[in-house]
């Protein structure tokens, strides 16, 4: 028996398919919440609506197992979520599928500027990527001890943003970025006498 990967659209879980009826549930209350008077969150009121529904489908997918070069539907690594998640639920079908890509592609942004959905690049060279969720936290396929996880964005290092650039995404207010920073220098060998 031969068994075969299937393609990325038929990759796209239940749990992805449930998300998207979640979603519809959640922009038909969003209007009706901030109608009646509840505060969602001043990070949720800026997102647009593709992007509260890729943190809804990333969210569904905390959980699944790490796999390096995975693209779901049940194991991810960290690009294989970012880019399957906005490919198939945000609709952007350039999306690149490595980090590095990603950052060099992404619109970048500061941190005051960070909205649901957005891109988290770690490293320099980036060697990691997650979705901003809100509230300083993050959605990402983290380890193979810990696979996709939700949880606080972490400081330490070097941290860039990205909005992914697509038909009606927030705009990104005028800021001047940092210089990008250098790869850090590896060690000399050791001498061998």
């Amino acid at each position: 028996m031969i068994h075969r990967r299937p393609s990325v659209p038929a990759a796209v879980s239940s749990r992805l398919r449930a998300a998207g009826v979640l979603l519809v549930c959640l922009a038909t209350a969003l209007p009706l919440l901030v109608a009646a008077g509840d505060d969602p969150g001043p990070e949720l009121l800026g997102a647009d609506a593709t992007s509260v529904s890729v943190v809804v489908a990333a969210r569904a997918q905390v959980g699944d197992d790490y796999l390096w070069g995975g693209n779901g539907p049940d194991a991810w690594d960290c690009s294989g979520l970012t880019s399957v998640i906005w490919r198939t639920v945000g609709r952007v079908k350039d999306i690149p599928r490595t980090s590095a890509q990603q950052l060099q592609w992404a619109v970048p942004l500061p941190a005051e500027q960070l909205l649901p959905g957005d891109l988290v690049f770690f490293g320099a060279p980036v060697s990691h990527v997650g979705i901003y969720s809100s509230g300083g936290r993050i959605i990402d396929a983290s380890s193979s001890r810990t696979g996709v996880v939700e949880r606080p964005m972490w400081k330490a290092g070097v941290v860039r943003y990205g909005r992914v650039p697509r038909p009606g995404m927030a705009p990104v207010r005028p800021w001047t970025p940092p210089p990008a920073p250098s790869p850090s220098a590896a060690p000399a060998p050791a001498s061998s006498r």
